[in-house]
């Protein structure tokens, strides 16, 4: 699964889906309902045990932000689980590191607005809750 990113001109909001059956990428359109998979680059995107994805952060839209999209595709569909806009979680950036364990998330670093951020995330995704753990 690809999602977003850029080319020198404008971001990117299409996703793309692999079939490691038949070798090929396709191109997924989301539904018109599903209005806020923006334009987005150096964000992380992490595939959770039951399937979903789990996307955090980035530039959406040109803008730093730290929310995060939860959504399972197929070949030819999207559906979004949940958009969370974080609280009480880690601050927006770009290019953070993340992997997804059982039901949670870790976010590591990134660039923030003005510094370099050093700083562990874990997020509980039945939980819905944020701790910093460094």
């Amino acid at each position: 699964m690809i999602y977003g990113g850029s080319n020198k001109s404008e971001g990117i909001k299409e996703l793309f889906i692999y079939d490691s059956d038949i070798n090929s990428w396709s191109i997924i359109e989301p539904a018109a309902s599903v209005s806020f998979l923006f334009d987005r680059s150096r964000h992380t995107l992490n595939k959770c045990e039951d399937g979903s994805y789990i996307v955090f952060g980035g530039l959406a839209e040109g803008m730093r932000v730290n929310d995060i999209i939860r959504f399972k595709a197929c070949s030819t569909s999207v559906s979004v689980d949940d958009y969370i806009m974080v609280s009480n979680g880690p601050s927006e950036r770009t290019g953070a590191s993340s992997v997804s364990y059982r039901e949670k998330l870790f976010i590591y670093g990134g660039q923030g607005r003005s510094q370099k951020l050093n700083d562990i995330w874990e997020y509980d995704m039945p939980g819905d809750a944020w701790k910093q753990l460094s």
